[in-house]
């Protein structure tokens, strides 16, 4: 069972390793005022950054990442025309509108695939302010033909024909525009909502010529992903933008394509085939705190200067307590230093001594022990020791140490063991601690002890 549990530890991940304690005062880590203020200066500004760049996150100030690719359009996917109109325009202040029901002046026709017999009129698309708004909803495959043609009695009985005088009067207008008005789709960053902006198309209108506009629908599938943690798009498809081409040709040759008489602006309106997706994701919670890491360990570049300076006041810190056990008076010294760090004046025993010498003795000292920080030198003095136990002690000795322990001061203990019949071997016993006091120990707690 013990040796299942020996390979099954071999697995673990946090195993930790013993570092010796500098002192008692160090136990493990030697720390510093200049430390400490860097590390609460480090720790202050990574909290504040922290709770700014959360903010941010939560408001959706952040920017999303957006990416674009082109691809081909499915046949059967149906995108709807959020808001289309057509308006007649002039300069005069008040001016003829072709489409009024009681005096008709154009006939808007609207042909799907330049189907002559596959048409509508789009007279009941007018509203009251005489704008022609019609429904569109149009895939890859479909294709609109709108004509504004002269005005035909026999199409339909719901609006009457304007005379010719009124005819006349419209074409004798200065400036005369058909307005095409179209909505198209975007994401606002920000809020991630779809948005419209508005974009204008404009034809003259004249009685001797036709022309034709020619609008190329740009369709975009949005996608986007304002998720917490993991990505999840949202899709919806829309028009982008369009694409518009202005073509001239003469009456004739709209009457002979589109079988009708006085055709004097057509539309032609299509969907690109082209289809341009556009992703926009709101970074994820695992990205913000990706950035959050990099800012403060780039603010912790810092611990190396600190490290630094930690690690050569605990050389000298290190380098005085040896120092002190070696020579017991500098105990009583007392250094006054300036604001600045430089030595003034060194008191020993209440007695001022010659600064240069000190710092003379101190330099010379210090590079003789800086050799006893080295784990070399520390097992060299070992190996001298042993020798010296070596040619002291005989190898009896030295074999009979390895066998000697401590009896346990337990007086129930030693009893239940006389008890039993266990004998005791007294040569292997030396003196429990309590016996130990009057022995002087060589450590340094023997000094405190004292």
């Amino acid at each position: 069972m013990n040796s299942i549990l020996s390979c099954l530890s071999r697995f673990d991940l946090f195993s930790v390793s013993f570092t010796p304690s500098i002192s008692r005062s160090d136990k493990f880590e030697y720390k510093t005022i200049i430390g400490a203020i860097m590390s609460l200066a480090i720790m202050g500004i990574s909290i504040i950054y922290t709770i700014y760049i959360l903010y941010l996150w939560f408001s959706f100030q952040f920017l999303p990442v957006i990416t674009q690719e082109v691809s081909i359009i499915d046949d059967k996917s149906q995108i709807h025309i959020d808001y289309i109109s057509f308006k007649s325009y002039s300069n005069y202040v008040q001016d003829i509108n072709p489409f009024q029901k009681n005096s008709t002046i154009l006939n808007p026709i609207l042909l799907l695939n330049s189907d002559n017999n596959n048409y509508t009129l789009l007279q009941e698309f007018i509203n009251g302010e005489g704008f022609l708004s019609p429904n569109l909803t149009m895939n890859s495959q479909t294709v609109f033909y709108l004509t504004f043609s002269k005005c035909n009695q026999s199409l339909s009985d719901e609006y009457t024909c304007a005379s010719e005088e009124q005819v006349q009067d419209f074409y004798q207008q200065q400036g005369n525009e058909l307005w095409i008005e179209v909505n198209f789709s975007v994401i606002n960053p920000s809020t991630f909502q779809q948005q419209t902006f508005q974009r204008d198309f404009t034809i003259s209108l004249e009685q001797q010529q036709c022309i034709i506009q020619r609008l190329q629908f740009q369709p975009t599938l949005f996608q986007v992903s304002n998720s917490f943690l993991f990505v999840d798009f949202d899709s919806k498809y829309g028009f982008g933008d369009a694409i518009s081409q202005t073509y001239v040709n003469s009456l004739d040759y709209y009457k002979q394509q589109y079988q009708r008489d006085g055709v004097v602006a057509a539309i032609y309106m299509a969907m690109d085939k082209k289809l341009t997706k556009q992703r926009f994701q709101y970074p994820l919670i695992a990205e913000v705190f990706a950035q959050i890491g990099s800012i403060i360990s780039f603010l912790f570049i810092i611990q190396y200067l600190v490290q630094y300076i930690n690690r050569k006041f605990m050389i000298e810190e290190l380098l005085r307590q040896i120092t002190q056990q070696y020579y017991a008076e500098l105990q009583n010294l007392k250094i006054s230093k300036s604001f600045m760090g430089g030595i003034q004046k060194v008191m020993l025993n209440e007695k001022q001594i010659d600064k240069d010498s000190y710092l003379k003795f101190i330099k010379s000292i210090n590079q003789r022990f800086e050799l006893k920080l080295s784990y070399i030198n520390l097992l060299y003095e070992i190996s001298r020791i042993q020798l010296m136990i070596l040619q002291i002690s005989n190898r009896d000795q030295i074999l009979s140490s390895h066998q000697q322990f401590l009896r346990l001061p337990i007086k129930e203990y030693d009893d239940q063991l006389y008890l039993q019949g266990h004998e005791i071997d007294d040569s292997k016993i030396v003196p429990t601690i309590n016996q130990c006091d009057n022995l002087q120990l060589n450590n340094l707690d023997s000094q405190v002890l004292q």
